[in-house]
């Protein structure tokens, strides 16, 4: 006996009890299992509907990646927003304390620094007998210029 007799078998003799304990007037002479196959054209409408059910379930599974790819990507470029806006306050913070330290004290020491070493440079370049003497047009302080070329030249001037 096949594995499809033993089978249609087994339920013929399930189906036959039932209905003998339900007392009804349907007997069941013969039960088969048959192996039916339906034409060609139905298998390939089959097989192509389940084609497009595969391609509509990778359509979707590829749109709900780009979703989480962009949202990832958003995420991101806020973090980075916050990072450039971070960086910014803090050069901003950097530069009003800078500008709270910068006096005019401060830039006049500096701008005599300056002078120092343009006077130093020239001192001892080969160009013997000429003498530049900066000034600032803003202020000219001929006591302050004195002092430096005074310093320069090795003598002390008041």
């Amino acid at each position: 006996m096949s594995n499809r007799e033993t089978i249609g078998a087994n339920i013929h003799a399930a189906v036959v009890a039932k209905l003998e304990e339900t007392n009804t007037p349907i007997r069941v002479s013969r039960f088969e299992l048959a192996d039916v196959q339906p034409p060609a054209v139905i298998v390939k409408a089959q097989e192509a509907a389940a084609e497009r059910d595969i391609a509509v379930q990778k359509a979707e599974a590829d749109a709900r990646v780009a979703i989480v790819e962009a949202e990832r990507a958003l995420e991101i470029a806020k973090k980075d927003r916050l990072v450039e806006r971070e960086k910014a306050e803090a050069i901003a913070e950097q530069n009003r304390i800078a500008a709270e330290a910068i006096t005019p004290q401060l830039l006049e020491y500096r701008r005599l620094e300056v002078q120092e070493r343009v006077m130093t440079a020239l001192a001892n370049s080969k160009n013997e007998g000429l003498i530049v003497v900066p000034l600032d047009s803003n202020s000219i302080n001929s006591t302050t210029n004195a002092a430096v070329f005074g310093k320069v030249a090795g003598k002390e001037i008041k």
